[in-house]
């Protein structure tokens, strides 16, 4: 059975074994390290009520293969879902306006992820070492993405990057090993080497209207 400990409204720990938790609608936050290393949860039902999920939220729940985030989550902390190594697709609502440092980092088995036009923010690390993820779409609301943020992505073989943003971080796509595609704004031109792009990779420049301007490779 479910224990709970709950104050002001926000679940600040989880203390039962369940495979699958269902999470009371009085909790309006998931607060820091509430499902910390949960290792047999495989599922997890969060209300509406809640709106953002805090640092170290589900980190290390080795068996948690899907999640669903409610449309009324504003924010994903840091490391949120981060070792979560079973967890296979995640889409994020359209409220979402943030995404942490190394909220997904080492999601091993990560094949997809949506990232929504109301994200502005992607943080250091988000998505590093998330081995099987094959593909993403960075949408133009974006405008900072943090450093080594697909680090060791050793499956990744394709990157959009739409114009709106404006900062990417270093070594964003270090160890890439497979990325053979990439479209970057125009901005970028001649930064290659410093966001660690592997040099048999495709690169197409973009303008401000996302308008192919320049290929290389």
């Amino acid at each position: 059975m479910s224990d709970f400990e709950i104050k002001d409204g926000v679940l600040v720990k989880y203390h039962g074994n369940d495979k699958q938790v269902i999470i009371p609608s009085s909790v309006t936050s998931i607060g820091v390290l509430a499902f910390w290393d949960c290792i047999s949860l495989k599922s997890i039902i969060i209300p509406s009520s809640v709106t953002s999920i805090g640092e170290s939220a589900f980190w290390g729940c080795e068996s948690l293969k899907s999640i669903v985030i409610p449309s009324s989550v504003t924010s994903i902390g840091r490391e949120a879902f981060c070792e979560c190594e079973s967890l296979k697709s995640i889409v994020i609502p359209t409220s979402v306006k943030s995404i942490g440092e190394r909220a997904f980092s080492d999601c091993k088995s990560l094949e997809s992820i949506s990232i929504p036009s109301s994200v502005t923010r992607i943080g250091e690390e988000a998505f590093s070492w998330c081995k099987s993820l094959k593909s993403i779409v960075i949408p133009s609301s974006v405008k900072s993405i943090g450093a080594s943020v697909f680090e060791n992505c050793k499956s990744l073989e394709s990157i959009e990057i739409q114009c709106g943003v404006t900062s990417i971080g270093d070594w964003a796509f270090w160890r890439c090993e497979s990325l053979n595609k990439i479209t970057l704004p125009s901005r970028f031109k001649g930064q290659e080497d410093w966001l660690g792009i592997r040099k048999e990779c495709k690169i197409t420049y973009t303008d401000d209207d996302d308008d192919i301007i320049y290929s290389k490779n």
